[in-house]
């Protein structure tokens, strides 16, 4: 029985494992998403001759094959049973003992899962998989040697404990000796927010946007990230004017107090992308590849920007590094025909969101400051003349969602000017209505007619306003009990949204 609680030991570590990674596939497909293997001897090379190169490379090939989190998985967790084997071997642990060797395993599953956000910064691409070999090699290494000392000193008679001392002395030197791998980023898990925007973005890239705003309706208290993810789900569905009914309140994410998290670096190339700026996605997107390293999300958002600036020849250079991966060959071979045939290309779902957002001065490249967020805001919120219907709606809500008031007006102006026969949507009049009504307004709505149903019901907020301002409450606590009844109206995100972070 106690030659068998090794196994045993085993079998609960790889089931305990294996659960922990396959309940976070998303994350699984992130790590390949922000890695690149490339098939051939120059990519080989160039990995080679870097510190550390040769797990860089293995790491970087095992990780593709978490594009099946299920797969990636299964390897990463053999890996795992097979130090752990060589570490009981090297220690020659009886029964329970046989603990001592999960704890390096262990520390490297608590290690990936709590890389968090350091995901976007690590430079070691394949680090799961590049960790885990390593310190499989090691002990590979440790066993050998201590076969061969076991061998030539097992004729001086050396009691056991002797042995055991000597095998453990040869595993720690070649732990040092080797570069340490038992690096562990954050003492605390990612926040569920942090999961769901890897979700996100991975439906994102997919053109999935009920599953964008499955998961935005699922989290009460959303990061801006999340919130930016939301509104490009809508704005592609033409429902951008739902968008305060869905929480639009964004947070700064947690993150360990050693790490900068900025949406320059999370998805700022996916964001301008999908808003139509294309050459701020391109720059960014060869920015974080310059800096972080070349990835799968970044090689594809450079694609499709070459193709949407007509740079077809750059295309053909990004998809030929594409087509020599393992799992986005087809992808690539895809954009090549759209770069063949025009009439591909215009049929795309893809093509069809972007285009109506690109107007006459789509080209400029200005300085960002790294806030992708507050910059998106800024100029859509200072377009004076849409192309598009879409953009049209785009620059009105846009111009809510910063809170800007007077380009609100210019707008709502110019928008029931160009459509005098069609209904207001709900949320242009809510905005209109509280704007009316404030002192100095900017907008007069004497020649409007607005829904009753509206009109009553802004009556009844402010009402309830002013009750809650009477009883000497603050505003955190006023909007506290406004939230279940107006907490999807645009008076509500007007005025008790105040943690507006920007990062």
């Amino acid at each position: 029985m106690k030659d068998k609680i090794k196994y045993y030991i085993a079998i609960v570590f790889a089931i305990v494992a294996y659960t922990a990674l396959f309940t976070k596939s998303d994350y699984l497909f992130a790590l390949q998403y922000h890695s690149l293997f490339v098939k051939g001897h120059i990519f080989m090379a160039t990995t080679l001759n870097n510190p550390g190169g040769l797990w860089t490379w293995i790491g970087c090939y095992l990780t593709q094959f978490f594009y099946h989190p299920w797969l990636g998985a299964l390897i990463l967790v053999g890996i795992w049973v097979a130090t752990y084997f060589f570490l009981s071997s090297i220690l020659k642990l009886k029964s329970y003992w046989n603990l001592v060797a999960v704890f390096p395993v262990a520390i490297q599953l608590f290690a990936i899962l709590s890389l968090g956000y350091y995901i976007y910064y690590c430079k070691q691409p394949g680090y799961a998989f590049a960790q885990a070999t390593s310190i499989l090699a090691i002990t590979i290494l440790a066993l050998i040697a201590s076969i061969v000392t076991s061998y030539f000193l097992k004729k001086k008679n050396l009691s056991a404990a002797k042995y055991l001392a000597i095998d453990t002395c040869i595993l720690i030197v070649a732990t040092i000796i080797i570069r340490p791998v038992f690096r562990v980023y954050s003492w605390e898990l990612p926040s569920k927010t942090f999961y769901s925007e890897l979700k996100m973005y991975h439906a994102i890239d997919e053109c999935r946007w009920d599953d964008v705003l499955a998961e935005a309706q699922e989290c009460d208290n959303p990061t801006n990230l999340m919130v930016i993810y939301k509104n490009i789900a809508l704005m592609h569905t033409d429902r951008l004017t739902d968008m305060f009914m869905i929480n639009n309140c964004g947070t700064a994410p947690t993150v360990p107090d050693s790490l900068n998290v900025h949406i320059s670096q999370l998805g700022a190339p996916m964001i301008y992308y999908q808003f139509g700026q294309i050459n701020y996605a391109y720059r960014w997107a060869i920015e974080n590849s310059v800096e972080y390293g070349t990835s799968i999300n970044n090689m594809k958002i450079l694609v499709r920007c070459a193709i949407l600036n007509h740079e077809f020849d750059v295309a053909r250079k990004y998809t030929a590094i594409l087509k020599r991966t393992a799992y986005y060959r087809d992808w690539a071979k895809q954009q090549e025909d759209n770069i063949r045939y025009s009439s591909n290309l215009i049929k795309t779902q893809e093509f069809q969101n972007i285009a109506p957002l690109i107007n006459e001065d789509a080209n400029r490249l200005d300085v960002d400051n790294g806030l992708c967020e507050k910059w998106i805001l800024n100029h859509f919120s200072d377009i004076i003349h849409p192309t598009s219907r879409k953009l049209e709606d785009v620059i009105m809500c846009i111009a809510l969602w910063a809170e800007d008031s007077y380009s609100y007006c210019i707008h709502f102006y110019n928008y029931v000017n160009r459509h005098p026969n069609e209904n207001i949507p709900l949320l242009y009049q809510e905005a209109a209505i509280l704007l009316c009504s404030q002192k100095e307004s900017p907008i007069d709505l004497n020649n409007y007619q607005f829904d009753n149903i509206i009109t009553d019901q802004f009556n009844n907020f402010v009402r309830d306003y002013n009750d809650l301002s009477k009883l000497g409450l603050d505003s955190e606590e006023m909007g506290r009990r406004l939230k279940p009844i107006y907490g999807k109206t645009y008076w509500w995100y007007y005025y008790f949204y105040t943690d507006f972070n920007i990062y």
